[in-house]
This record gives structure tokens, C-alpha cells and sequence, in this order.
């Protein structure tokens, strides 16, 4: 599996349904490489979409090569080249719909949780400290999630598969029994708690039930810069 993360800025993962934009590369041929294909949803900000495009053909023109069935992690997310009918590579996303994992033709889901995860590292001022998990990699989680209340995360060191995140109620703390579970498997019930998944070790996140979000760095807590999409959330969160 090849490693790519894109540099772009962030807004959370939602459903969509609007307009496909398809990009091309146009530069992989001149170095023997079959061109790669990708479609997102129109709302995906195209400096994301271009930003992508460019990115791969850098990759091919510094010697990554590619071929049908393999692999590609982007930020969280694991891609996977599919061959076309025109010879070009396709990239397919996990649907995130259920288990086991699904491919589909776009790559909106990943550039959506990209956005997102960057902005909420940008908030704090960690963006550089950012430490992107795969969806494989496996979180720490109690028996039973449906007790949770307040959710309260920390991520120790990670050594694969674990992604060194733990899950659980602020109220029980992490003194106790952990089942895995992979941070796909997670997504599916929790899809709200994604955006969060890159933040660096010594992180605690608290998620507040009326979604007001505070962050913790090796116990320290933590104020979301100005302008910031945690500040903005938490503004929401107190105007409900």
C-alpha cells in the first residue's frame, strides 16, 4: 500500500448527491504510466480535486507506478485502481455504508474526510503534527458502544494495525476492558467522530452531547484559534 496524503483544507464529511466532476491526469503517459481518473461530487471544491490530480501525476513522475487492485491511502481513506475500458486507471472509495467494505467509482468521501480531518488539527494549531490513521487500523472501544454518553477520546502511540485511538465515556474513563475494531467499522456507527481521527498522540477529544467539542494535548486543554472550524462548531453548538 502506497502512502498520499493531500494538502488541502477542510469541511466535514457529509452525504451527497449532487453532480459528478470528472478529472483526468494528463502527464502519467509521458513516463509510461496509463493515465489515472477520478469523479467527485460537484460541492468538492475543485482546488481539492486539481490539488489530487497533480498530486498523482507527481507521484508517477518521481517512479510510483500503479496497477489494477492496487492500493492507495489518502489521508484516512484506502483507495483502490480499477482498469477501464479505455485502458485508463479508476479510482474507487469505500461506500461507507456497511461491512463488509464496498468500492464505489468517486473519491468525494475521501476528500470530504480530508477537509474535515485538517481543519479540526488546523484549529489547534497542529496541522504539521497531523498523523493520519488508516481505515484498516484498529481503535479501543468498551463492550458496549451504545452506552456511551459523553465520548471522550485519546490516542496513545500507534503500532499496526492499532491506531493508538481509544474510545470511551468521559464518565468511565480508560480504566477498563477494550474490544477492537476497526476505525471503518467504527465510522459506520459514528460518523461524526471521523473528523477527528487524525489528531496527534497525547490528544483527548470530550464530545459533548449537544456537540461542543474540547481538545486536550497531554492534558493540557487546548483553544481553538479564532475563525477556526471547532470554533465555529462549538459557536453553533452554544447557540442551539
Amino acid at each position: 500500500m502506497k502512502l498520499f496524503v493531500v494538502m488541502a483544507a477542510l469541511l466535514p464529511m457529509l452525504c451527497f448527491g449532487g453532480n459528478a466532476v470528472v478529472y483526468e491526469t494528463d502527464r502519467c503517459a509521458a513516463f509510461g504510466h496509463p493515465e489515472i481518473r477520478f469523479e467527485v461530487e460537484d460541492s468538492v471544491p475543485q482546488v481539492d480535486a486539481e490539488w489530487m490530480k497533480s498530486g498523482l501525476e507527481s507521484m508517477v513522475a518521481e517512479g510510483s507506478r500503479f496497477s489494477p487492485g492496487d492500493t492507495l491511502q489518502m489521508g484516512w481513506m484506502v483507495l483502490r485502481f480499477e482498469q477501464s475500458s479505455d485502458g485508463v486507471l479508476v479510482l474507487h472509495e469505500p461506500d461507507m455504508h456497511g461491512m463488509p467494505i464496498r468500492y464505489v467509482a468517486t473519491v468525494t468521501r475521501t476528500l470530504r474526510a480530508l477537509r474535515a480531518q485538517k481543519d479540526v488539527a488546523d484549529s489547534f494549531g497542529m496541522l504539521e503534527q497531523a498523523s493520519f490513521p488508516s481505515i484498516l487500523d484498529v481503535i479501543g472501544v468498551p463492550v458496549d458502544l451504545d452506552e456511551i454518553g459523553t465520548v471522550q477520546l485519546h490516542r496513545e502511540p500507534p503500532s499496526s494495525p492499532m491506531s493508538g485511538w481509544y474510545l470511551t465515556d468521559l464518565a468511565s474513563g480508560f480504566d477498563q476492558q477494550f474490544r477492537p475494531v476497526s476505525l471503518y467499522e467504527l465510522a459506520l456507527l459514528r460518523p461524526d467522530l471521523v473528523k477527528f481521527f487524525a489528531l496527534p498522540v497525547g490528544t483527548d477529544v470530550v464530545l459533548l452531547t449537544d456537540g461542543e467539542v474540547h481538545v486536550f494535548s497531554d492534558g493540557q486543554p487546548l483553544v481553538p484559534r479564532e475563525g477556526s472550524f471547532i470554533e465555529a462548531l462549538n459557536r453553533a453548538a452554544s447557540e442551539r
